[in-house]
């Protein structure tokens, strides 16, 4: 019911642009007879449409122009063209100039055989929706029955003039609470789960849309099955040249069911039957062979699983099972990974050696399960280039990566990336995503070198020191050699107890600052006879250490401590008598003579460590 209003939008904005549209699609192809069915028993919705095209022109026609409302590619995740023979035509979105472009998008259909003068071409064309049923209730009891409404355009909407149409709502169940419109003259009928409309005999334009309350369709009806919807997934594949192929793939669930009315009470979910619009369990088809297969979850809700191989043993049927039901509005997320032999899905090109193909699945695993984003990236060995990607598909969007990992240390591995939006695959689809790239030489064995390297080095080392001699020191040079390691032992505490001697300066003028803001002078000079307190137990200890080294530098370095010192305190008293003055000249004045006693100390704070730089390079 959310998407309705859009129609009417839609039929406004196409008005415009008709003319400009029938001069890039051609007026030559007109639809004699189409026939939708729409079936809705699934999660996912899947629209067929048995198109009959005859060509009123003089030339031959080898293609046409499917035509999605704005609002329902938002959830279309496949679009799938067949022609008589059920051979699948290739379907590329499609750029049209024109008004209506705005709020339609195009897709451009190659056939097979082009459509001849005066001659006609039977085509089928299927789109699945995601995400296109709206529980209604949202919120129901967790044995209530679940019902949904499903809303689509009444008529065909399609850039080409229609002579005859048909449209067929399929339900879940037999119980269909309402629909409409109800059309007179037998134009409307329901037969079971069936909703029929038709047949409209009289010819309708270019984007037509119906008028008034006949624009769109909708049928609500019960819906015994969840509605999953997978929000994200990301997949990271990673190639190793050493017979493996690394899979980790996260999924994020959501259940767009009816929401739980109240709190969730285990009792009258043990006591009744399952509610059938809670997710029971998800079904990932896997490609055979592999091994290492695991999943996992943050919470452990998914704990239960079956794995079995196929007949044809083409992939693994792997069975997750929730621990508690995942009831509508409620998500879900896991984590599924596995390893692939790389003779499985790698191989090489047998006239050119250093040329690779990785071919894998372009899907994800989790079966007829209607995905909102798809991110895929798949790191290849270092060294790897020329790297092409042959796309079964259009993807949104394509970037690169470099992704370091263990024994990488002359070059990263290089990881291409795409993200597809509103995807969607069934168990007759299977797409296949195929990576060609450059690699060998130097790359090849790059890896086993850095290993060998990375043991042999350490044992080397060794060796070389135990082959050392140690000297026997001549008399009076072991004292020497004390006296100049206390030296720089001394120097080096100097610098630690200089830090601490600054950290309690910065307190005191911290202090400073806040008696500033707030004139609170016990805390004031509480915080002087803290700092006086600290900064005397720290200097006497650092004079106590002066004394130990030569009496020039002795001397220098107390008169600097002493002089930073009471250079900090003025600071302090500065800046805490700065804001006090209310004229700005005397702030002016203030100011500058906090600048001047600031320089003072770093220029202080430079000789004193200078001289502590000259004794250690003596040393």
């Amino acid at each position: 019911m959310r998407r309705l209003p859009l129609v009417c939008v839609i039929a406004c904005g196409l008005a415009a642009g008709f003319a400009s549209c029938d001069k890039a699609v051609g007026s030559d192809l007109v639809i004699t007879t189409v026939e939708r069915t729409i079936d809705t028993e699934k999660p996912v919705v899947s629209s067929v449409a048995a198109i009959t095209f005859a060509n009123e022109g003089a030339k031959g026609v080898s293609k046409f122009f499917w035509a999605v409302p704005k609002w329902q590619a938002n959830f279309t995740g496949w679009i799938l063209a067949e022609d008589e023979r059920g051979m699948p035509l290739e379907a590329t979105e499609y750029e049209m100039e024109g008004a209506e472009s705005e709020e339609v998008v195009h897709y451009k259909v190659m056939m097979k055989r082009q459509i001849e003068p005066k001659k006609t071409a039977a085509i089928q064309v299927t789109m699945f929706l995601g995400n296109a049923l709206v529980p209604l209730p949202r919120k129901i009891n967790i044995d209530d029955e679940h019902e949904v409404v499903y809303s689509d355009l009444l008529y065909f909407f399609t850039p080409y003039r229609v002579k005859e149409q048909w449209l067929k709502i399929k339900t879940a169940t037999k119980d269909i609470r309402s629909y409409k419109p109800k059309l007179k003259n037998s134009s409307s009928d329901v037969s079971k789960r069936t909703v029929s409309y038709g047949p409209f005999t009289k010819e309708t334009p270019p984007y037509y849309t119906g008028e008034g309350d006949k624009q769109f369709v909708s049928v609500h009806c019960s819906m015994p099955k969840p509605l999953p919807i997978l929000r994200r997934v990301v997949r990271d594949i990673e190639v190793s040249h050493w017979g493996n192929v690394f899979f980790h793939e996260s999924f994020q669930l959501y259940n767009a069911a009816a929401g739980l009315k109240g709190e969730f009470s285990r009792i009258p979910f043990m006591t009744r039957r399952y509610p059938p619009h809670a997710i029971e369990k998800l079904t990932a088809r896997i490609p055979y062979p592999l091994q290492g297969l695991h999943y996992y979850d943050h919470i452990g809700n998914i704990s239960t699983s079956t794995v079995a191989i196929s007949k044809n043993r083409t992939y693994v049927r792997l069975d997750l099972r929730p621990r508690y039901p995942i009831l509508g509005g409620w998500n879900a997320d896991w984590q599924l990974q596995y390893n692939v032999p790389s003779a499985s899905v790698l191989f090489v090109n047998k006239t050119r050696p250093s040329q690779h193909v990785l071919n894998i699945p372009f899907s994800h695993p989790i079966k007829e399960v209607y995905a909102e984003e798809v991110i895929t990236r798949i790191a290849l060995p270092a060294g790897s280039h020329d790297i092409q990607i042959r796309f079964p598909r259009e993807v949104q969007k394509q970037w690169k990566e470099v992704k370091w990992g263990w024994f990488d240390v002359f070059q990263g591995r290089p990881v291409y990336a795409f993200t597809s939006d509103r995807y969607y695959f069934t168990q007759t689809l299977q797409d296949r995503l195929e990576v060609t790239y450059e690699y060998g030489g130097f790359a090849t064995y790059e890896k086993p070198l850095v290993i060998i390297l990375f043991f042999f080095i350490p044992y080397a080392l060794y060796i070389l020191s135990g082959r050392f001699t140690l000297r026997i020191l001549k008399e009076g040079e072991k004292e020497q050699l004390d006296r100049i390691e206390m030296q720089k032992t001394i120097i080096s505490h100097l610098r630690d107890l200089y830090e601490d001697v600054s950290h309690v300066n910065d307190g005191l003028l911290t202090a400073a600052a806040s008696y500033r803001s707030r004139p609170i002078k016990p805390h004031w000079e509480a915080a002087k006879a803290s700092h006086e307190k600290n900064s005397t137990r720290i200097v006497t200890h650092m004079k106590e250490m002066i004394v130990n080294l030569p009496q020039p530098q002795q001397e220098k370095l107390e008169v600097f401590l002493k002089s930073v010192q009471e250079e900090v305190v003025k600071l302090a008293n500065v800046k805490a008598a700065d804001e006090a003055a209310s004229p700005t000249s005397k702030k002016t004045t203030k100011g500058s003579e906090s600048d001047t006693l600031e320089r003072k100390i770093v220029d202080l704070e430079n000789q004193f460590f200078n001289i502590l730089e000259s004794l250690e390079q003596k040393a």
